[in-house]
């Protein structure tokens, strides 16, 4: 690109956009660069190449983006960019959506070249790091196992879209795999308690979640109710309010709602301090409390041995396995 005479380097990138100049079947668009006024060409074949690419496959990750803040047109002659676009990436999603559906789904644990050459690095501090730290050295992968276990113990952070049955099936499934792995790999007693306290630690944190609470992994930090605060669990009843009354936080409210809301809340507080309120919100966590644990309850009661023994083998994959572990395919009393 030529702007006043000066070659300039731009984000387009001709290996997949065809040719910038001289080329057939050209779009020539006015633009500005960095407040410079400047020619850009995009050839027809370019543009319908960009269609073969899926979210991000495409040169640029978001072509929106890009199409907005450095190719915007004045006066473009090849319909309303932006709208084209935005469609174009419509049909990117589309087209790759019923694509993965035909596809089978990627399994890292199904392949030895993932296994032996690729590690995942758990953040500082944790519930992953510090199992690793214990499992390090003791299968061919550990980072993978960990990783695993972090995702099925953890279900209300990283599958929040699943349902409280298929969180709680996933986080009995990790507990029962890592008594397997305490029993067939670990040889240190005090290594094989700590790491199944970890465990046992985080699947206790996450059904605390389930009910209602924040509870933090490698934290000392006590859990607490949701709408409260760390060290004052009355604190939260005043956004615990609003919560139930107005369906949402206090902080998202504009002025005038928190208005109408503090003054409601007022006349119901001054009654009588405030005991009829707490008791109101305390009946309805507790409601919620055993109709978690219920369910929990139900969907554990409902698991088989035989889907817990499937993700087994799936995580053996990433171990060292010479000798005959079927002694471990039975149920766990460590």
């Amino acid at each position: 690109m030529s702007v006043n005479g000066v070659t300039q380097n731009t984000a387009i990138n001709t290996n997949y956009y065809g040719n910038t100049t001289g080329s057939n079947n050209t779009n020539t668009e006015q633009v500005k660069i960095n407040d410079v006024a400047a020619t850009v060409e995009i050839s027809e074949a370019g543009r319908q190449e960009a269609r073969l690419y899926g979210p991000g496959e495409h040169p640029f990750e978001n072509f929106a983006e890009f199409t907005r803040d450095i190719v915007i047109a004045k006066n473009n002659p090849f319909s309303n960019s932006i709208n084209e676009i935005n469609q174009m990436i419509a049909d990117f999603k589309n087209a790759r959506a019923e694509e993965m559906k035909a596809q089978p789904a990627f399994d890292p644990f199904d392949h030895d070249y993932h296994i032996n050459g690729v590690t995942y690095v758990p953040f500082t501090g944790s519930l992953e790091e510090s199992l690793f730290n214990l499992l390090d050295g003791k299968a061919r992968n550990s980072s993978m196992v960990v990783a695993e276990l972090g995702l099925m113990l953890q279900g209300t952070i990283y599958n929040a879209n699943a349902t409280i049955e298929e969180r709680a099936i996933n986080r009995e499934t990790a507990v029962r795999n890592a008594e397997s792995i305490v029993k067939a790999f670990f040889d240190n007693s005090d290594e094989a308690d700590a790491f199944m306290d970890l465990v046992r630690k985080a699947a206790a944190n996450d059904i605390l979640r389930e009910k209602g609470y924040v509870a933090y992994d490698n934290s000392s930090i006590e859990p607490y109710r949701f709408y409260a605060s760390p060290g004052d669990p009355d604190e939260g009843i005043f956004n615990a309010y609003a919560l139930k009354h107005y369906g949402m936080n206090t902080r998202d409210m504009t002025q005038e709602m928190f208005r109408e809301m503090a003054d409601a809340f007022a006349k119901e507080y001054n009654k009588d301090k405030g005991k009829t309120l707490k008791a109101e919100f305390d009946k309805d966590f507790a409601d919620n409390e055993k109709k978690v644990a219920d369910k929990i309850s139900m969907a554990i009661g409902g698991m088989s041995d035989e889907s817990v023994n499937e993700s087994l083998w799936r995580l053996l994959k990433a171990f060292n396995v010479t000798d005959d572990l079927s002694w471990l395919f039975g149920k766990n009393d460590y």
